[in-house]
């Protein structure tokens, strides 16, 4: 069964899943040629630092919890559909990480006006098998630069996915962590 989530949704994940995240927008035909999606995970350490960017250009952590997979896949890009997707190894994460935020932006640093929706769709699994446990889809707020999509806590022994919507505004790609550990919250219970 596939949850439709909106922002606030909390859901506690499974204990040591791998998960899929496909990251994207949906961009009206006539700008697919002119738009890049730049979809991003950040991993946050506990005590509220950006410790690693993944997305097209720098593609895993060093410890591979937290995997680029790209955009091949027609499942994030089929008609006005343009994303990437990611692979989370929630059993694999160190310690000193508290959390996991997934991020959209337009690529270079532009307004998100291209876009009338951005969209996160979760999948416990690899690329190669997957099953599709929640959506959310989002109206983008015209003059944002991106979105601050959702976040994957740590919450006692395992971990808890929490819906955000969250739009942003920023001067450079460079910025996208700072955005994300801006938005950090400790766990439960540290």
């Amino acid at each position: 069964m596939t949850l439709v989530l909106e922002p606030g949704h909390c859901i506690d994940l499974e204990p040591g899943r791998r998960l899929l995240l496909d990251v994207g927008g949906v961009v009206p035909a006539e700008r697919t040629s002119q738009v890049e999606i730049n979809a991003t995970c950040v991993t946050v350490s506990t005590d509220g630092r950006a410790i690693y960017s993944v997305y097209g250009h720098s593609l895993r952590t060093p410890d591979y919890s937290v995997k680029y997979i790209g955009y091949r896949h027609p499942r994030v890009n089929a008609g006005p559909n343009k994303g990437e997707s990611f692979e989370l190894d929630l059993g694999a994460v160190p310690g000193n990480i508290a959390a996991i935020y997934v991020m959209l932006s337009a690529y270079p640093v532009a307004h998100f006006d291209f876009a009338g929706r951005a969209y996160v769709d979760f999948h416990y699994g690899t690329e190669e098998q997957a099953t599709h446990f929640g959506h959310y889809e989002l109206p983008v707020e015209t003059g944002s630069q991106g979105v601050l999509l959702a976040r994957i806590v740590r919450n006692g022994a395992g971990w808890q996915l929490q819906v955000l919507g969250l739009p942003f505004k920023i001067e450079s790609e460079n910025e996208l962590a700072a955005q994300a550990a801006s938005h950090f919250a400790p766990p439960a219970g540290s």
